[in-house]
């Protein structure tokens, strides 16, 4: 995976993370960001905009703290159509899935996988544009 910070001239029209990969079944790219040093505990949603050269298949993982000694990953899926357009994410950590209740304040990591060609779709050459994450209270 190459990732590179792209300027505001990306399809989202401001700075952004532009990783290039390969979708390819069995291999699955995925950026990871370090939480534990925010304070996510009134976070009630996660909010970005992402845009893809090709239509991905991307499962953001939530992972918690370790209580008694077993992480907590939850998950859900997000689906950027291709031709770079725009998909503005707004997601309830409600809504995630995994063990139990999702602690916000026990937040650990945030990470974002391609698994387009592991779910059927074409193995190929894929860019996509991350613009601001933001951890956000109730709507």
């Amino acid at each position: 995976m190459k990732i590179n910070l792209s300027a505001a001239d990306n399809p989202l029209g401001m700075p952004a993370l532009q990783p290039s990969y390969e979708q390819t079944e069995g291999r699955y790219p995925v950026l990871i960001r370090r939480l534990a040093q925010v304070d996510l505990s009134k976070a009630k949603r996660l909010a970005f905009d992402v845009a893809s050269v090709h239509d991905a298949t991307l499962v953001v993982s939530l992972e918690m703290k370790g209580v008694a000694g077993k992480p907590g990953r939850y998950n859900t899926t997000i689906y950027p159509p291709a031709f770079e357009e725009v998909l503005h994410v707004n997601l309830s950590l409600a809504d995630f899935e995994g063990p139990g209740k999702l602690d916000p304040a026990q937040l650990k990591t945030l990470s974002i996988a391609d698994v387009t060609a592991a779910q059927g779709g074409a193995t190929q050459s894929n860019t996509i544009w991350i613009g601001k994450v933001e951890a956000l209270p109730a709507q």
